[in-house]
């Protein structure tokens, strides 16, 4: 009888481990059926081959920008209320641009009265010299008022004399207003950026002693030195080339010596580069090499100073190959040997 329990409950376990086993395996196949396997798609190398022609020598040079000329702008006068500032940090501004301008409305008063008044002495004088003119006539052509033209010119001969020295003081005077003006106004003596204003809010007045406003040259200087072959010459166009960017430039100096020379280039263009920008690349051509074997930049790959491609193989797949590289071009590099004319090569 027990024997009989014994075999029941053992062929029981083995029935449950049976089911569990085929329940498991059941959820593992619907698993599986659930994955999806992504389909890669091969895609083939870009390429170029090896090509024979003419290539324009390039050589280059690294400058580096040298540091802004700043300049510190004062006013004249101490204590004064600020009546407009025109600039912000930052902004670019040209030479003689009006930056800044404390309280001045009767300097500004003045200056329009002695405009005035300058004006009425020229049109009294050009009135006078024509009445003058007038008399000198007469007195030609009616020789028997002869007596009353000559009191007529002696007045208004005076009269000129009076004029001419009013026009003198009211000149004075008026650079007088005008330099005490000056002293009023802030002006841009350069152009360039402005890098600092100082503080015009509330009840702040003006101090000679402290500069208000500075300004950071808006050119752009580079400078670097080569030992290589030039033609660099003050005056002569130069392309430098900032962040990938290229920009029009002149050279502002040239100095040779011991087989170096050094030059100093300016970009002809104001623009607005990085501050964290510092470094560029001076581009030349230094001649023409003529039927040579070259491929475009993307080709070489350096390790360790040597060159090599990869060039495809019939099968399809790519083979390294060490090549000897010659001059250089903006897009191309001149291939010595290494590889023939015609063979493909991987672009990277």
């Amino acid at each position: 009888m027990r024997k009989n329990l014994k075999l029941c409950l053992l062929l029981n376990i083995v029935l449950v481990c049976a089911c569990l086993a085929g329940c498991g395996m059941k959820r593992e196949e619907e698993v599986k059926n659930q994955i999806t396997i992504p389909a890669y798609e091969y895609t083939a190398p870009d390429t170029a081959f090896v090509k024979r022609g003419d290539l324009e020598h390039t050589e280059r040079m690294f400058v580096q920008m040298e540091a802004a000329e700043e300049h510190a702008l004062f006013f004249g006068v101490s204590g004064v209320s600020y009546d407009k500032v025109l600039v912000r940090e930052g902004d670019l501004v040209s030479k003689g641009q009006l930056l800044a301008q404390l309280s001045c409305g009767e300097i500004q008063e003045s200056i329009i009265t002695l405009e005035a008044k300058a004006k009425s002495i020229e049109l009294e004088i050009l009135h006078t010299q024509e009445q003058l003119e007038k008399v000198k006539e007469e007195k030609s052509m009616d020789p028997e008022k002869e007596e009353i033209n000559l009191d007529e010119i002696s007045r208004y001969t005076m009269r000129l004399t009076e004029l001419a020295n009013d026009e003198t003081v009211n000149e004075a005077a008026m650079k007088e207003q005008e330099e005490k003006l000056a002293k009023y106004r802030i002006y841009a003596d350069m152009s360039g950026v402005v890098t600092k204003v100082g503080d015009y809010s509330g009840q702040a007045v003006s101090d000679e002693k402290q500069a208000f406003i500075m300004i950071a040259g808006a050119e752009k200087i580079y400078a670097g030195s080569t030992g290589k072959e030039n033609s660099f010459a003050t005056g002569k166009e130069v392309t430098i080339a900032v962040e990938e960017e290229n920009y029009p430039a002149m050279i502002t100096s040239v100095a040779t010596e011991s087989g170096t020379t050094r030059i100093t280039a300016c970009l002809k263009e104001t623009v607005m580069l990085p501050v964290e920008t510092t470094f560029g690349e001076i581009t030349w051509s230094s001649g023409v090499v003529s039927d040579v074997l070259y491929l475009p930049k993307e080709a070489i790959v350096t390790v360790k100073e040597e060159t090599y491609v990869y060039r495809m193989a019939e099968d399809g797949f790519a083979d390294i190959v060490k090549v000897q590289t010659g001059v250089q071009t903006d897009k191309y590099v001149q291939i010595v040997s290494g590889i023939e004319e015609g063979a493909e090569v991987v672009l990277y």
